[in-house]
């Protein structure tokens, strides 16, 4: 839960608040209703980078296997893979 009056989420998705809370059931609740896995928020961040950022493996892990793409994790591939490996060592 976010608790700052003072933070703007701009395009955030369910999903992408799922993931940055850690809340694997909610986010599975999401998938089989079909949420856009890949969708990206106003900075170019997907539910995946968000999840990896927040430092939270198990949601990541759940987003993958629903068809999440790595390569899309964020607009720079390899800024992705720096936030997968910093926060949650994919």
């Amino acid at each position: 839960m976010i608790d700052d009056p003072s933070t703007v989420l701009v395009g955030d998705t369910a999903l992408m608040m799922a993931c940055a809370n850690g809340d694997t059931e909610v986010a599975k609740a999401l998938l089989a209703a079909s949420a856009d896995v890949n969708a990206r928020n106003s900075d170019g961040d997907t539910a995946l980078f968000v999840a990896c950022k927040e430092g939270h493996a198990e949601v990541a892990t759940i987003l993958l296997a629903a068809g999440a793409d790595f390569n899309t994790a964020k607009s720079s591939v390899r800024v992705g893979q720096q936030a997968a490996d910093k926060y949650i060592g994919l």
